[in-house]
């Protein structure tokens, strides 16, 4: 996962490009393993950084906030979506289980 995010980072950026350039990166995930262990089927995980000492959040400076045009900071860096198909319960409570169910059976 980390891998191609950061392929996609660094494959739409060229030399001497501003970081402000950057593009927010998902990365969807479709797997038919047991990765980690959790009740649901989808996982959903951003890009935080805690004081080791103050355990507070890292924020954006007002400066930043300008530049990137996002107001926190994983508002810039990639997101994370896992969705672990064999633990759906073919049960299609919204379009995106439609889409699972469709992936569950396609298999």
């Amino acid at each position: 996962m980390a891998y191609g995010a950061s392929k996609a980072l660094t494959e739409n950026l060229s030399i001497g490009q501003p970081y402000s350039d950057i593009k927010k990166v998902i990365s969807i995930n479709i797997i038919y393993f047991d990765l980690g262990q959790g009740k649901d089927y989808i996982y959903k995980g951003t890009t935080n950084f805690y004081g080791l000492h103050e355990q507070d959040i890292l924020q954006l400076s007002a400066k930043q906030k300008e530049t990137f045009a996002q107001q926190k900071v994983s508002d810039i860096f990639p997101e994370y979506y896992i969705i672990k198909v064999n633990q759906f319960d073919d049960v299609a409570k919204d379009t995106l289980d439609e889409w699972i169910y469709f992936l569950k059976i396609a298999k």
